[in-house]
């Protein structure tokens, strides 16, 4: 896990505010580097899907493909729900996106290990994620909202589970589970 690996002094409050992001959203956050491979585009679109208002996406983190990063900035744009950060995340400041979420969304197409389900989870934050990899080794149903990857409409289905589900409980079972 990587509890106390990285600077947590903010509250959920403070860092919603640093985001200029509603106190009263439901907050869906990507963090990490932005590949392809991570299915940050399928979040997107299926984010872009949803018909709540109140939900924000935020996406944090260095695109290493400028196409790619142009293609979310476009998509984006004609959303003002969405947030992007797109930028290198400095260490002291990955807890502004997770403090602010209310669920960290780790949509890997492909995936043999990650640190990122493990760092939410070392935030207690509630996981989307596909089940594949290793995911299912470190995350339960208690703690994330995990989704058939083959399926289609997986994702988006778990993104709207994540608008009505008890996301600070998934987050306490997860900061459990890690003790």
């Amino acid at each position: 896990h990587y509890v106390g690996a990285y600077p947590d002094s903010l509250s959920r409050e403070e860092a919603r505010e640093r985001l200029g992001l509603p106190q009263d959203a439901r907050v869906v956050s990507f963090v990490g580097w932005v590949r392809s491979y991570k299915g940050v585009w399928e979040l997107l679109e299926a984010f872009r899907n949803l018909e709540h208002p109140d939900a924000r996406l935020v996406i944090a983190g260095e695109a290493v493909d400028g196409a790619y990063a142009a293609r979310l900035g476009a998509a984006a744009k004609g959303d003002p729900r969405i947030h992007l950060a797109l930028g290198f995340v400095p260490d002291e400041d990955l807890q502004l996106y997770l403090r602010a979420a209310d669920v960290v969304a780790t949509p890997f197409l492909e995936i043999f290990t990650s640190g990122s389900v493990l760092l939410a989870m070392s935030f207690q934050r509630a996981v989307i994620a596909p089940r594949r990899g290793c995911v299912t080794d470190v995350l339960d149903e208690e703690g994330g909202i995990l989704y058939d990857a083959d399926d289609p409409q997986g994702l988006e289905g778990a993104l709207r589970v994540a608008m009505t589900a008890d996301l600070e409980a998934m987050g306490r079972h997860n900061d459990q589970d890690l003790s």
